[in-house]
């Protein structure tokens, strides 16, 4: 596994009343989600950074419905800037990969009702989350493999359990 710091992130939290991860975790969970994303897709050459809002159950449903057409909330949302178009791009010298948006409620209460543990939770759904803006996707069994299978290494090598079991 290569390591990669060529990874700003940007985190906004608008929430203050749910229980949110500190920075510093999330940043470790998207560092380490980069090291595993360089073995994978050779991304080494370049740098990057990503924004990341954690926001409200209210804003988390504005935003599926306005974007996904879906009038209820999700736990994480992601808005990919296309960084596979820039990687030929010399000139750039650090590219967005996109923004993810995270409901705090959301992910809260889904990971009381999942009997896991908040941290563990939050760390899934932010690695989730990033794996979208490189081109992860799980709407198709063998992408939904493949994406599975990195979260769940992701989660282990920051030893957590295997978010799928």
């Amino acid at each position: 596994m290569t390591e990669n710091s060529n990874l700003k992130i940007d985190i906004i939290n608008e929430i203050s009343e749910e229980f949110v991860p500190s920075k510093k975790n999330i940043k470790e969970w998207l560092r380490r989600s980069m090291e595993f994303i360089n073995d994978d897709i050779d991304i080494r050459r370049k740098s990057y950074e990503v924004s990341y809002k954690i926001i409200s159950l209210d804003c988390m449903q504005d935003l599926n419905n306005k974007f996904r057409k879906k009038n209820t909330a999700t736990n994480v949302l992601s808005f990919p800037s296309g960084y596979e178009e820039m990687m030929h791009l010399e000139e750039i010298n650090r590219h967005h990969l996109g923004d993810v948006i995270v409901c705090a409620e959301f992910v809260g209460s889904e990971a009381k009702s999942l009997n896991r543990e908040q941290m563990f939770h939050w760390c899934h759904i932010c690695v989730h989350g990033f794996l979208h803006l490189f081109g992860y996707d799980h709407i198709i069994e063998k992408h939904a493999e493949k994406m599975q299978l990195m979260e769940t290494q992701i989660c282990k090598s920051l030893d957590f359990a295997d978010p799928y079991k």
